[in-house]
């Protein structure tokens, strides 16, 4: 193969690359910060029921899209998941909140896991 043949394939292969990792950079991107996790009673079903509440700020890095939301509570008790997908535009940002009353007031060892995808 010539000096010349290696050159256009490798200028090929470099091309594809780029546009391959462009590609893998459109679409929406979330990204979390300001995770807050605090307990307290909240109305559930109009009775006072003890829980966790995680809360955290959400912006959305990328163009337009759907953020599929996961947040996992665990502690001494068990681990709970709830889950969402939300529509953000490009650039918007949002502070959600999601609750928690499975723990008991007694409950030890609180953490909170949020991801987001993409």
């Amino acid at each position: 193969m010539t000096e010349m043949g290696i050159k256009r394939k490798a200028l090929a292969i470099v091309l594809l690359s780029v546009a391959v990792l462009g590609g893998c950079l459109r679409g929406p991107r979330g990204r979390v910060s300001n995770i807050t996790r605090q307990e307290h009673p909240e109305l559930i079903n109009g009775n006072l029921d003890w829980g966790s509440e995680v809360g955290f700020d959400l912006k959305n890095e990328g163009e337009s899209g759907m953020i599929h939301i996961t947040v996992t509570l665990s502690c001494s008790e068990g681990q709970w998941v709830r889950s969402q997908d939300i529509f953000l535009e490009a650039g918007q940002f949002k502070h959600l909140t999601y609750f928690f009353q499975e723990p008991t007031i007694n409950t030890t060892n609180l953490q909170a896991l949020v991801r987001v995808n993409p």
